[in-house]
């Protein structure tokens, strides 16, 4: 497993077909492949690696040495901390127990400010 591992981490550039907002930042020695989708003013730390048809929203930051594999969504206002893995398929910021019971049997989405416009 340790001979796998080290085959993934070695890869560095960023692929021409990635999109990468103007005004995100990048650090130094990342791995950006191909259809990778990074929003505005997202912060991407140094050896940060992140493999094809990857969702960065905006304003989200990334800690160093972070390993983000195919097909994550990271929504937007997120922060990634250093030295993470994040396999294939995770969406981070989505809805998860966020339901609280109110009268009646009832229950009300609970969701941070930047997620619900309406609660």
């Amino acid at each position: 497993m340790e001979i796998f591992q080290g085959q993934q981490s070695g890869k560095k550039g960023i692929s021409p077909y990635a999109f990468i907002s103007k005004s995100a930042r990048i650090g130094e020695d990342v791995y950006i492949a191909e259809f990778v989708s990074v929003g505005e003013n997202a912060v991407i730390g140094n050896q940060v690696q992140i493999f094809p048809q990857t969702f960065i929203g905006d304003n989200v930051k990334i800690g160093y040495k972070t390993t983000i594999f195919s097909g994550v969504k990271i929504y937007h206002d997120c922060v990634v901390g250093n030295d993470c893995t994040l396999h294939a398929g995770i969406v981070i910021g989505a809805d998860g127990f966020g339901f609280a019971p109110v009268s009646d049997n009832q229950y009300k989405k609970n969701c941070p400010g930047w997620q619900c416009r309406n609660p």
